[in-house]
């Protein structure tokens, strides 16, 4: 065994002792060797993934003016109606991002009950 192999070796076991690896879930993804892929099909992929994470670092800064909005609204029909209007932006921003990306939805009973305790009585 080289000295680089054992240096390897003693990190991989130290890094067990402290349970920063657990051998047993040292398992990646299986290949898929069956699907025929045309030329250039890696670039393509990574291209989109880098896309829809800009796409979703842009769409972040648009959802939280979205919910800025929300609370200055001054009854619960015009909160309801931005709420109903932001979602149906996150959703439309969602279709142009990856599974992964995927921007939260407003949950509108968590929006509705914060937005009526920050209001005075």
């Amino acid at each position: 065994m080289s000295w680089i192999d054992h240096i390897v070796e003693q990190q991989i076991a130290d890094a067990i002792a402290r349970n920063e690896l657990e051998p047993a879930h040292l398992h990646g993804k299986p290949l898929d060797l069956d699907t025929p892929r045309g030329d250039g099909w890696w670039a393509e992929q990574f291209v989109r993934k880098e896309r829809s994470k800009i796409l979703r670092e842009e769409s972040l800064a648009e959802r939280a003016a979205r919910a800025t909005r929300l609370w200055r609204a001054a009854t619960v029909q015009e909160l309801t109606a931005q709420l109903a209007d932001a979602n149906k932006w996150v959703v439309g921003a969602n279709q142009q991002l990856l599974p992964a990306d995927a921007l939260d939805l407003f949950d509108p009973a968590d929006v509705v009950a914060t937005w009526r305790s920050a209001r005075p009585a």
